[in-house]
């Protein structure tokens, strides 16, 4: 379920000659998955939305599966059944979930002076229609000092980042998150630290119908994230933010035949951030285990490879101007031909679940 990047090197290892033996459906909600690492990239305007598109019908098709296009909306690990959003239900074995996450509550997202980092086509459609509008992103990680860098490059009015704690992006060092605050500095982008999101929410209130006005601020939240509905109605063991529960195998806790990865998973043990290096990396040992439990069927497998995060990984993060800043082992560089370097990673990426 979900063609996001851990199903999508799992797919890219079963074509290669891993596939088990088995009938494989990926169930996914369009033909395409964007790539999350180039979306900063499009709202800047250096991409078409076309170069960010991993086509899952190839990635299917590449594996030996089919592709259903459709939204699930429970799984029913009793009966092992995954119902989807017309009411068509589709009995498994096993299954895996990739399902993303969400931002908040999406009702209470609402208005024409809202969007999400997920839906980043709301985003630049109202920065297309409002160049010199104002915009607030709320959230201080790579998502919101991506979009607060990117979304100046493209528009005429004020640019606020708004994080809740003392320092930008706080998994790394604290040398590092001056430097990217200094590098926003420069590009003109107000960074205003110790504000809680409930300081942006007052702030939009405030504001009375939520309507678009030239004066109303667009607020983009990238903070806040948690499991899809569809996680707490199927009634899965869940962390307080709502994500699934899995082992190390990412396997769901007291679920033999479900596997979860990418945003939607939160290991119990040695938690990963969510980032698309770790959904990656977990698509790898997820691709074996899914493999290894075909093989075992109707046993459970019993040598499962146990996926071991990273503690420090590149991290590549576009300013919008032409320019990037990397930063990795409590350093950080930045220059254009950091920018060219994240551009070829990116594009490489891409091209292999493509035509």
């Amino acid at each position: 379920m979900g063609a996001g990047h851990a199903h999508a090197i799992v797919l890219e290892r079963w074509a290669k000659g891993e596939r088990p033996d088995a009938e494989i459906v990926v169930v996914n909600t369009r033909e395409t998955t964007l790539y999350s690492g180039m979306i900063p990239g499009w709202i800047a305007g250096e991409y078409r939305r076309s170069e960010l598109e991993l086509d899952a019908r190839v990635m299917a098709e590449r594996a030996g599966a089919s592709l259903v296009i459709g939204r699930v909306t429970r799984v029913d690990t009793g009966e092992r059944v995954v119902i989807l959003d017309d009411g068509a239900r589709m009995t498994y074995d096993l299954a895996s979930l990739d399902v993303g996450s969400q931002i908040g509550d999406p009702s209470a997202l609402s208005g024409r002076s809202n969007a999400t980092a997920r839906d980043p086509g709301r985003i630049i459609e109202a920065i297309s229609s409002g160049p010199d509008r104002s915009v607030v992103v709320v959230g201080g990680g790579a998502a919101g000092v991506e979009l607060a860098a990117c979304i100046k490059a493209r528009v005429g009015g004020s640019v606020t980042l708004m994080e809740s704690g003392d320092r930008l992006m706080r998994s790394h060092d604290p040398s590092v998150s001056d430097r990217i605050q200094a590098a926003l500095e420069a590009r003109s982008v107000s960074v205003r630290l110790g504000t809680s999101v409930g300081n942006a929410r007052d702030d939009e209130e405030a504001r009375g119908d939520g309507e678009a006005r030239g004066d109303v601020p667009l607020t983009i939240w990238a903070t806040g994230a948690r499991g899809p509905t569809l996680l707490a109605e199927s009634q899965l063991p869940l962390d307080d933010e709502g994500f699934v529960r899995v082992d190390d195998t990412q396997r769901v806790m007291g679920l033999a035949d479900l596997f979860a990865a990418g945003d939607c998973a939160s290991r119990t043990t040695d938690p990963a951030p969510k980032a698309g290096f770790h959904a990656i990396e977990q698509g790898e040992a997820l691709a074996a285990n899914l493999a290894a439990s075909v093989a075992a069927w109707p046993d459970q497998a019993s040598d499962l490879e146990r996926y071991e995060p990273r503690s420090d990984f590149l991290t590549l993060l576009n300013l919008g101007d032409g320019r990037a800043l990397g930063t990795k082992w409590g350093l950080a560089v930045e220059g254009r031909w950091v920018r060219t370097l994240k551009d070829f990673i990116d594009r490489r990426f891409v091209s292999r679940f493509r035509r």
